[in-house]
């Protein structure tokens, strides 16, 4: 049996939890599933931008993308929503759950959950400034 610290001043009291419950399990997998999802939307992101020119390049005579792809960016932008709304979830489960001052907010949740919302704020103003013409 675990013996969980308590205020000060008062008797230390017995773990009850003896296994993660359901909504422990619901909320790691929700973790995992939005730190998984950061790879694609990642590689979208860099699938989309315009490549740098090289020495080969001009050497070659070889042509490279000169703008920003919007298809790629559709997908980076639908991905994001996607995790966005899985990650929101999970954070609201998350501090819903946190009612004992021992208890710890998870940062491998808040890493995807901040990822989405500034590359979310990233693409649409990327898709603004590219569907502009600038």
């Amino acid at each position: 049996m675990v013996i969980v610290k308590s205020a000060i001043g008062q008797e230390p009291r017995p773990e009850r939890r003896v296994k993660p419950d359901l909504l422990v399990q619901l909320i790691r997998g929700i973790t995992i599933i939005g730190l998984l999802m950061m790879l694609p939307i990642l590689i979208f992101i860099e699938q989309a931008r315009p490549e740098m020119e090289s020495l080969f390049d001009r050497w070659f005579r070889t042509s490279v993308q000169d703008g920003w792809m919007p298809e790629f960016l559709t997908y980076a932008l639908v991905l994001l929503i996607i995790n966005l709304v899985i990650t929101t979830i999970g954070v609201v489960l998350h501090f819903k759950r946190n009612k004992r001052r021992e208890d710890r907010y998870r940062f491998s949740l808040m890493l995807p959950f901040s990822f989405s919302i500034l590359a979310l704020l990233y693409v649409v103003a990327t898709l603004l400034r590219v569907g502009a013409g600038t």
